[in-house]
């Protein structure tokens, strides 16, 4: 991934959160000049330590943005489990229902989503 593109996934990130620039400033300590020109393409792909703290500001997975970044590699297994996570009908079934859900649904799932992944985190 391209220093550009990896800002402009920061940013999706960021705004799917319904963050402001100096909201992730103050929840990862990196500088909101140094966002704003992440996000803008005018930096490279950050360090590993800058990363870290991205990662926790946005409360996203470490690795998955050292992924992005191209500082890991994704290994087969996870490409292979991740397609085949994908073509599971049961997914495909459950993601065109998604839209016709109640809005106290989809608060819930996420509640579940959430709990769901900070247990993977913990382990």
């Amino acid at each position: 991934m391209e220093a550009k593109d990896f800002g402009l996934y920061i940013r999706k990130l960021r705004k799917e959160r319904n963050m402001t620039i100096r909201q992730l400033e103050l929840y990862s300590g990196v500088s909101n000049s140094y966002l704003s020109q992440m996000e803008n393409g005018k930096r490279g792909i950050p360090s590993p330590e800058i990363i870290k703290k991205l990662s926790n500001g946005l409360n996203v997975d470490y690795n998955e943005l050292m992924k992005r970044a191209g500082y890991l590699e994704e290994t087969e297994s996870e490409q292979q489990e991740f397609e085949n996570f994908i073509k599971d009908p049961e997914l495909k079934r459950w993601v065109k229902e998604l839209p016709k859900s109640k809005e106290e649904d989809l608060a819930r799932l996420k509640k579940i989503w959430e709990f769901i992944k900070e247990e993977t985190d913990n382990k």
